[in-house]
């Protein structure tokens, strides 16, 4: 039986686990610009004192310092709300009777079609969006690739690949897309969620990728009845993406549209097969879950 709740509660229950990370983001850039600031001021003292030149540099290098440490943000507000939202994600399942257990090992069947997906998802579905021109439409997916790849490797690894996974799928699955399905049906919830998660990436090129993304997460999720698989689908595929973006070949088939076209084909028909074996292997049960 859905619940009833009003429609002020039902956005608040479905929305705060984004806005927890929002307001942790927030507070991490304000103690990562007050670092900075100092930084920059003991700077101007060296340099010769505050005038209007020294002032003007000051505002453009704090600007610089904060774009090119997002990563960081990122990972430092990323561990503190997967600690908050576990324990908001446990008490979820404890209201539905569900108790949370340590994870479990998956089959190694399951676990090789997951990283699969993962792959085939993030090569073909951004060789497939890159085709069209939409960067610069709505925000500068090129500039927040050029801010990503301005931190150290380490932390790029750290971030893309197993926090900010982490931390979006307790957001947007774990919670958002469990708690709609509280008001609505599965595929409008996961529709929804798609949606926001599009949104929430903040440039066309990368939402278009990232809501196409999260239907085969929220797909998979149904489907295995566990939040291990979309986890490592989503960690697997931004590994696969930050890969791409260091890969000489994955240039080269960049530059050139005709193979880069059948390369594309290749990777998004080795996807739907992996989904369709996913399918085969999955058997669709009433989701009482474990989280495994």
């Amino acid at each position: 039986m859905k619940r009833q709740d009003p429609l002020e509660l039902r956005l608040l229950r479905v929305f705060l686990p984004l806005i927890i990370y929002y307001g942790l983001q927030l507070l991490t850039m304000i103690g990562l610009g007050c670092f900075g600031a100092g930084r920059q001021f003991s700077k101007m003292h060296a340099d010769g004192g505050v005038n209007y030149r020294t002032t003007y540099r000051f505002a453009d290098e704090l600007q610089t310092y904060m774009e090119h440490h997002g990563l960081v943000v990122n990972l430092i507000a990323g561990i503190i709300t997967i600690v908050i939202l576990l324990l908001l994600f446990r008490k979820d399942l404890k209201q539905q009777g569900i108790e949370m257990t340590a994870p479990e090992q998956i089959s190694s069947i399951r676990m090789l079609l997951t990283i699969g997906i993962g792959i085939s998802v993030a090569a073909g579905l951004n060789r497939f969006f890159s085709l069209f021109p939409l960067d610069h439409i709505l925000g500068d997916y090129s500039q927040v690739l050029k801010n990503f790849k301005s931190n150290p490797k380490v932390v790029q690894l750290l971030a893309l690949c197993v926090v900010t996974p982490l931390t979006e799928e307790l957001i947007f699955r774990g919670m958002m897309y469990r708690r709609m399905k509280d008001y609505t049906e599965p595929l409008t919830a996961a529709v929804l969620t798609s949606l926001a998660f599009g949104f929430y990436h903040g440039n066309l090129l990368q939402g278009l990728y990232a809501g196409c993304l999260s239907m085969i997460l929220c797909y998979c999720y149904e489907r295995s009845a566990t939040m291990t698989v979309p986890v490592i689908l989503h960690m697997t595929a931004n590994a696969a993406s930050l890969a791409m973006t260091y890969l000489p070949f994955s240039s080269w088939i960049g530059k050139h549209t005709v193979p880069g076209i059948f390369v594309m084909i290749g990777e998004l028909g080795i996807l739907l097969f992996g989904l369709y074996c996913f399918r085969l292997n999955t058997k669709k049960e009433d989701f009482s879950e474990k989280i495994y």
